[in-house]
């Protein structure tokens, strides 16, 4: 009987470590997928920012600010399209990133339409020093954005050359969200 009760304990404690091994893993295995998936959406808030500053020189065409605003607007455009080509490189390394999936609720994925909507009408039915403001003032917001966001993706990379990358484009945000915030203080 003493044989059979020490036999039971054993299996019991031998049942027990393989449950508690057993759960560790999985939760292990979502913690891990839920990073992927945070920093994932984090690249991919950050390549719908830049696609969409890519274009932003486009007003050029049919608006004309003043040479410094045209200046600064050409810089920001070419900014965008060169990081929105690095990142694309960047996605297809192993691991690769999803840059399509942002992880946003519906609510506020038509919240950001709306105002994207509404700023371009603004930008477009304006000119003058009207018009200068409104574009700058949405170049200082998507500039301060993507300078923040970069770093904070960067903070969540596990690779070092995408990490130095980051840093690199937040640096570069920055310095053009500067040169945004001399001109909106300039009269």
């Amino acid at each position: 009987m003493p044989h059979r009760a020490l036999t039971i304990l054993v299996l019991a404690s031998a049942l027990f470590l393989t449950a508690c091994q057993t759960s560790v893993h999985p939760n292990t295995g979502r913690a891990a997928d839920s990073a992927t998936t945070a920093r994932d959406a984090g690249y991919a808030l950050l390549y719908s920012t830049i696609g969409q500053e890519c274009d932003v020189d486009k007003v050029l065409i049919i608006k004309s600010p003043a040479p410094a605003v045209s200046d600064l607007v050409k810089a920001i455009g070419q900014f965008a399209r060169d990081a929105k080509a690095t990142m694309e490189n960047l996605s297809r390394e192993d691991p690769p990133i999803t840059l399509d999936n942002q992880g946003l609720p519906e609510v506020e994925t038509t919240t950001r339409e709306a105002i994207g909507s509404t700023t371009s009408r603004q930008i477009l039915f304006h000119g003058g020093k009207d018009l200068e403001f409104r574009l700058l003032l949405t170049q200082h917001e998507a500039l301060n954005y993507i300078t923040h966001l970069a770093a904070s993706v960067a903070d969540h990379e596990p690779r070092d050359n995408r990490r130095r990358y980051l840093g690199q484009l937040s640096t570069q945000s920055d310095a053009l969200h500067e040169r945004v915030l001399s001109l909106l203080k300039t009269p």
